[in-house]
């Protein structure tokens, strides 16, 4: 029988590969955490890169750092967390989180989910001035893409 490479391999599309992954009892839900200080890139991103419907993306942006605000938006993202574990939603997490702190105190309430640090690091000399710490494994993330420009 003279069969060549590929000849009987079916195509998949990415979406459904993910798809299959992703429902594999053994892979756990992922988190993307979007860390850096350009929103507009992470707006980019997330545009280009999420087309499912069981995704939620949670921000823990305000310009206003009253601890009101403050209180205000950690009891909100804690309930919009909660409700994501729930129902087994992959969540985005669209913040600045620069510090190993900022990150953490997200990440504990998620061990059972697959971490994912996506990072923008232009203007690497104002970003540790802003006080940025690069995310390791040590803080719980599973994964890295670094995106440098």
């Amino acid at each position: 029988m003279d069969v060549k490479p590929y000849d009987n391999q079916i195509g998949i599309d990415s979406i459904e590969l993910e798809e299959l992954y992703y429902n594999n009892e053994h892979n756990s839900t992922p988190i993307k955490m979007l860390i850096g200080a350009c929103d507009k890139q992470k707006q980019f991103w997330i545009s280009r890169n999420i087309d499912h419907g069981d995704t939620v993306i949670m921000s823990g942006h305000d310009s206003d750092d009253s601890f009101f605000t403050r209180w205000k938006i950690n009891r909100s993202l804690s309930k919009q967390i909660k409700m994501a574990k729930s129902k087994g939603q992959r969540i985005i997490w669209f913040c600045g989180g620069l510090t190993q702190k900022d990150r953490s105190r997200v990440l504990r309430h998620l061990p059972e989910y697959r971490k994912y640090a996506v990072v923008w690091e232009q203007d690497i000399d104002q970003m540790l001035k802003d006080g940025y710490e690069r995310p390791t494994s040590d803080e719980g993330f599973d994964d890295f893409t670094y995106i440098i420009s």
